[in-house]
Order: C-alpha cells, then sequence, then structure tokens
C-alpha cells in the first residue's frame, strides 16, 4: 500500500490575475486518470526541450502504461489538478527498490521507513512555474504524515536541471551508480535522499 492521500486538497495558488485566483489539488490518481496521465507524459516528451537528454524519456519506453498503472492500483501515483487539466505528477513508491538496495545510502532505514520519489513530471504549460517544487513539497508532506524516515530518488548524470532542483529542495547526494534501462547501457545515475525524522 502506498503513501496514503485520502482526499483531495488545495495546495497552491500559481497566479492571480484580476478575473480570477486560480488554486490547485493534489489527489491520489485512479485508474480513470490514467488515459490523462499518459496523454501529459506524452506532451512532455514532444514538448519539453531536451527531455530524452535530462530524463532519457521516450514514448512507449519511459515512462509506460504498465508502469504508471501499477504506481496508481498500489495507491502511490498522484497528480496536480488545475480544474480537469494536469499540471504535474508523481510517484511515491513505499519501501526500498531492488536497485536501491546496493545504494550506500547515509540514512539507515527500512522498508517501512523509505519511500522513493519517481516519474515527477510538468505538463509544458505549466512549466517554470514552480510546479516541480511544489510536488516535492507535497511529496514530503505526504511522508512525514505517514511516519516515513527517509525520501529518496534518483537523478540521470545527464540531467542538469535535476542535479540542481533537488538540492536546492533540501536533498543530499548520497551516492553514484551505473545502471543499464530502458535501452540505454550503463548510464550513470546519482542517488539523493532527504531525511524526515531524527
Amino acid at each position: 500500500m502506498g503513501v496514503s492521500l485520502e482526499a483531495g486538497r488545495t495546495v497552491l495558488v500559481v497566479r492571480e490575475t484580476a478575473e480570477r485566483r486560480l488554486t490547485m489539488h493534489i489527489q491520489k490518481a485512479t485508474a480513470a486518470d490514467l488515459p490523462k496521465a499518459m496523454q501529459c507524459y506524452e506532451e512532455i516528451i514532444d514538448k519539453t526541450p531536451g527531455i530524452e537528454h535530462l530524463a532519457m524519456w521516450r514514448k512507449g519506453q519511459h515512462p509506460t502504461e504498465e508502469t504508471i498503472l501499477s504506481y496508481i492500483n498500489k495507491g502511490e501515483f498522484y497528480i496536480l489538478w488545475d480544474h480537469e487539466t494536469i499540471a504535474g505528477m508523481m510517484a511515491l513508491a513505499n519501501g526500498i527498490s531492488e536497485t536501491y538496495r546496493t545504494v550506500n545510502w547515509i540514512t539507515k532505514a527500512t522498508d517501512t521507513e523509505a519511500a522513493e520519489l519517481h516519474v515527477l513530471g510538468v505538463s509544458p504549460d505549466y512549466q517554470g512555474k514552480g510546479i516541480a517544487r511544489q510536488l516535492i513539497h507535497e511529496a514530503l508532506c505526504l511522508c512525514k504524515e505517514n511516519g516515513k524516515k527517509v525520501l529518496r530518488l534518483d537523478v540521470i548524470g545527464t540531467n542538469t536541471v535535476a542535479k540542481k532542483l533537488y538540492p536546492s529542495q533540501g536533498f543530499v547526494f548520497c551516492d553514484t551508480g551505473h545502471l543499464s534501462i530502458r535501452g540505454y547501457e550503463d548510464m550513470e545515475f546519482l542517488f539523493y535522499e532527504q531525511r524526515l525524522s531524527k
């Protein structure tokens, strides 16, 4: 069972105009949200300059519908909604994945004490508005609410944007490793964590 959020909640104001105040809310996704989520990932891949170099995302390879549905079915996928439109998405997975078991983490944690942040994406229409930082903030809040000790993530070595973003949000570099995934051989990944409790 994933990190839980029982009901949606309003999380931020992105912009204000004279006509209206725009608020967003984050909710745990359901299977009915899968088509919109996959459409948003495709738009990110199509419209984000350098996405293949930054995140190694490719249509049909990563993130896949199977992967996102698996997160949804485990209650681990969250969507930041602007009314009916997706502003951003993320998976907040419980436990320690096999890939992460060989990493030299700073914080020692059991499966029940750790969570992992994956496939964080921001719709091209909302990029540059602080949505990624808001999603990270929400992930940290959810982890704290559910008694997690640490939140972990990985960044591909070529992703210069993420290598600046996560440390700026309090994540600490822990280790480097090489993985062969998504059709790429021996890619360098950097592993980060943020401790949430003493």
